[in-house]
């Protein structure tokens, strides 16, 4: 199996900062090989040139997508507004910096093929 690479068929994202849910991110996972394939598609977050110390990039959310051989399968992956978030010791509370976020999408940590960003 594998993610699609970003143009018609790759990736879209899109954001809102109403409730616990921030946004999703669709993704078309085609399956290359001969046999029924499961992919989990992992969306992993990061801040560059943020103010609050994070690490370089953490998971946002994932989801898993079943496909026959050769068939493209669409999957969403929803982002939960906690997956942003970042516990302020000042306050006692969760708190979302402000900005873009950068997105990495792909079917692990090490392959990461589409990116984009979305504003919690």
């Amino acid at each position: 199996m594998s993610v699609a690479s970003p143009g018609s068929s790759g990736g879209s994202s899109t954001g809102s900062s109403r409730g616990s849910s921030t946004g999703e991110v669709v993704v078309r996972v085609r399956n290359t090989g001969s046999r029924p394939g499961r992919e989990v598609v992992q969306v992993y977050a990061s801040r560059p040139g943020g103010a609050v110390p994070r690490p370089r990039r953490w998971l946002a959310g994932f989801a898993t997508v079943d496909a026959a051989p050769g068939e493209e399968a669409a999957v969403t992956v929803t982002l939960r507004r906690r997956a942003f978030e970042h516990w302020d010791a000042a306050t006692g509370a969760w708190a979302l910096e402000p900005g873009a976020f950068r997105l990495e999408i792909g079917s692990s940590a090490a392959a990461l093929p589409l990116t984009t960003e979305i504003v919690p």
